[in-house]
């Protein structure tokens, strides 16, 4: 099993990069005036999840109520592996390359640890004033490291903070945070991904002169605690959904008004994705012309027709069920779903976990 999740991954990567990045519909959180995709959904290991490191190839995790780091396929969320530690409620993390650094909320210390056994490598206090914060996320910009701190429980506390420290605790700058309870921390090689749970956004952040450049609002609902780079995507984890959310963070398409926005040939991500036993495909037809949605597996091989018909201008959604199928016995991989009218063709892939 673990065998088959790490080869679907990594033909999932292949098949994302072959089609420049095609995201998931479903959800859509706003940046000021642009739309920005979820690309996948998995669930957290525990309730209550808190920020998260990429370590190149997986997920890590932590958990308001206990020690445990949990290491997670960012496929499908299988827990690949636990660690002890500790540290009582890790909700700093992040992967500096070869070892996970951890802030305790609890004991206001940042650890760096090997993930191969959790062997502690080096440990120091939060920089923060431990009587009065509660220290949360994590970022590693290649150097050195940026952490998130709030004064309080509640939100809107004086003297939120986000610092940037070195490796042994120096603070080598200071910042009031945004928002009222900063959380979660990542960095995406340029810019600085910062959580507010007040108002459940993430700001991205010019750094060093820590601007705000653009917002989004989290998916899931309130309390986005974790934040991670996977170096194509970010990743929002949220502890009222108890789910990880994988953003596509890179373009967008400007909103417009409804009584602007005219109606375009489009043909959208299904959702939810991956799916079992079904999935709502969503497209969009510009003008009258006869249509044809179908599906396909990754020999070509049609396997549904969904759409064939003439259909006036207008949007329109399908859904696609295994359970629909009666010919062939659909098995957990990668489909293609393609709509054709006229001279306009589009492809989008899907994953049936079974």
């Amino acid at each position: 099993m673990k065998l088959y999740t790490i080869v679907l991954f990594l033909i999932i990567a292949f098949l994302v990069f072959l089609n420049n990045g095609n995201s998931q519909m479903g959800e859509q959180p706003t940046k000021g005036n642009l739309l920005y995709d979820i690309v996948n959904t998995i669930p957290a290991p525990t309730p209550d999840t808190r920020d998260l490191a990429f370590d190149g190839e997986y997920l890590w995790t932590g958990a308001s109520t206990s020690y445990l780091l949990f290491k997670l396929s960012p496929v499908d969320g299988t827990i690949l592996k636990t660690i002890p530690t500790t540290i009582f409620k890790p909700y700093g993390l992040t992967f500096d390359g070869n070892y996970l650094w951890i802030a305790g909320n609890q004991n206001h210390i940042i650890q760096q640890i090997d993930t191969a056994d959790g062997t502690v490598i080096k440990t120091f206090s939060t920089p923060a004033d431990p009587l009065a914060s509660y220290p949360y996320g994590l970022a590693w910009d290649g150097s050195n490291l940026w952490h998130n701190d709030t004064k309080g429980p509640s939100v809107n506390t004086p003297g939120d903070s986000t610092f940037y420290i070195d490796t042994d605790g120096n603070i080598l700058a200071a910042y009031d945070a945004f928002g009222g309870y900063p959380t979660g921390l990542a960095f995406d090689g340029e810019f600085l991904w910062s959580s507010d749970n007040e108002f459940s956004v993430i700001h991205k952040i010019k750094v060093p002169d820590f601007t705000i450049i653009e917002t989004i609002n989290a998916p899931g609902g309130s309390y986005p605690n974790g934040l991670t780079w996977d170096g194509q995507y970010l990743w929002v984890g949220n502890n009222d959904s108890d789910s990880l959310y994988q953003l596509d963070v890179g373009g967008g398409t400007p909103v417009e008004s409804e009584e602007e926005m005219p109606i375009e040939f489009s043909l959208y991500q299904n959702y939810p994705n991956p799916f079992n036993p079904s999935t709502k495909i969503k497209y969009a037809i510009g003008s009258m012309q006869y249509a044809t949605l179908k599906v396909y597996d990754v020999l070509g091989n049609e396997v549904a027709t969904l759409v064939h018909e003439e259909l006036p201008a207008g949007e329109y959604e399908v859904e696609f069920s295994v359970g629909q199928n009666s010919i062939l016995s659909l098995s957990s991989g990668i489909y293609f779903y393609q709509l054709r009218t006229g001279s306009f063709i589009q492809t989008k892939k899907m994953i049936l976990l079974r």
